[in-house]
């Protein structure tokens, strides 16, 4: 399959508001909080169902496109830098509150707030 044709079929799939190609509507996408990474694409999507994820997943794969998930922007970056706006007493409740809840500690292991 080729990528312009695979672009436009995830175009469909999301439909008229689930996309973004636009270059610098993409540029907040494709820069972490640090701007230490940068990445690339051609196509921002914003799948507004779980049938659609799984399409747009499937036409990837048929494709051999790569995809990039974008969470909440938290995990390992976030580890430092929360220690900037947050009091000692907030991160610790925060690892009691992991601590209860993960005491195996495998819900995102080591990311912002670890066992």
């Amino acid at each position: 399959m080729q990528i312009d044709a695979a672009l436009e079929r995830i175009k469909t799939v999301v439909g008229p508001r689930g996309w973004i190609a636009d270059s610098g509507e993409c540029e907040p996408y494709l820069v972490e909080a640090r701007h230490l990474w940068r990445g690339a694409t051609r196509l921002v999507t914003h799948p507004a169902a779980t049938a659609e994820v799984a399409a747009v997943v499937r036409i990837c794969a048929e494709a051999r496109l790569p995809i990039v998930p974008q969470g909440g922007n938290t995990g390992l970056l976030k580890r430092e830098e929360i220690t900037h706006y947050k009091s000692p007493v907030e991160i610790e409740l925060m690892h009691t509150i992991k601590r209860a809840l993960d005491p195996d500690n495998i819900m995102n292991p080591g990311k912002v707030v670890s066992v």
